[in-house]
């Protein structure tokens, strides 16, 4: 066989070789999960599929716990818990004395659907790419992008309403809330920043109202530890400032060192076989000698990408 010929059936075998593990790699990277990374003030417990039960306090939850589809969050009084998509940018925080759900979260699907069951959420938000669909008795709220308090719970001190409220807050960004799947005339209703909608599901009515300052105060003291008073915990846009918690940080940065490794080694790839395809395009124009020189030259750069391609697929996420 002819160098010529042994060089087109190499490059040929390089480019399938190459084209196969950037498609399982780039695929496997779309795949997204949900974590417990955080929380606060004691246990909280974890209803996993099947009946089990467990309980996580914050020097318990490590790199963070992995969360599945039918998993329920519950926290005692006193007790906040944070939860992340990884890799992405939505946070869930779940307040004291709540019940949330996971429905239909992870995979390669840029929507995550939970169900509060009963209390307060806050979802941040920073990719408008992403969405968050919150599931609360007959409502759906949709959070388009910002930071999204939502309370489904039962209010009257007397007990006259006995049926939980629902109240989506937009402390920035906005939302859309569809108040019953059930009664379809009642549309879908953006709430705006700054703005709280209240439905009242046995009546089928919806308020509109200002946002209660009371729900920033409550998130300043719930998601971090407590503020002295003289500190500002808002930065200039009114929007509440809550530190990044360390296991989210870190799962952030294996995102990115993940990323990295995957640009890095598709660039070294792509390199080699443009090296490759141009020599035996030429080889009958150049030195041979040079040309045979310059083709395996080639097989470097590819042998280091692949390399750092599937070092970055193995690499953990947490």
């Amino acid at each position: 066989m002819s160098n010529t010929r042994r060089g087109a059936l190499w490059l040929k075998t390089i480019i399938f070789i190459e084209l196969f593990l950037c498609a399982g790699i780039l695929h496997a990277q779309s795949e997204k999960r949900i974590a417990a990374v955080s929380s606060r003030g004691g246990s909280f417990f974890l209803m996993r599929g099947g009946g089990i039960r467990q309980s996580y306090n914050p020097s318990s939850l490590g790199d963070g716990v992995t969360l599945n589809n039918s998993d329920m969050i519950q926290t005692p009084s006193g007790v906040f818990v944070e939860a992340r998509v990884v890799p992405g940018t939505v946070s869930i925080h779940i307040a004291e004395n709540s019940s949330l759900l996971f429905e239909n979260i992870g995979g390669s699907s840029r929507t995550q659907v939970i169900a509060l069951v009963y209390g307060r959420i806050r979802i941040d938000q920073e990719d408008a790419g992403e969405t968050v669909i919150v599931k609360a008795g007959t409502s759906i709220t949709e959070i388009q992008k910002g930071s999204v308090n939502i309370d489904y719970i039962a209010t009257g001190e007397d007990g006259r309403r006995s049926q939980p409220v629902l109240y989506v807050s937009a402390i920035s960004g906005s939302a859309v809330l569809v108040p019953s799947t059930q009664s379809p005339a009642l549309g879908r209703i953006k709430v705006n920043q700054n703005e709280t909608m209240v439905f009242y599901a046995p009546e089928n009515k919806v308020e509109k109202t200002a946002i209660n300052k009371g729900v920033l105060k409550y998130w300043s003291v719930g998601s971090a530890a407590a503020p002295p008073d003289n500190v500002n915990v808002f930065d200039s846009s009114g929007v509440l400032a809550l530190p990044a918690s360390p296991a989210a940080e870190s799962a952030e940065r294996v995102a990115s060192l993940k990323t990295g490794g995957i640009i890095t080694g598709l660039v070294l790839t792509l390199v080699g076989v443009a090296v490759q395809n141009a020599i035996h395009y030429a080889y009958d124009h150049i030195d041979k000698e040079t040309a045979d020189l310059s083709y395996y030259a080639g097989f470097l750069p590819i042998g280091l990408g692949t390399f750092i391609l599937v070092a970055s697929f193995l690499y953990p996420a947490y």
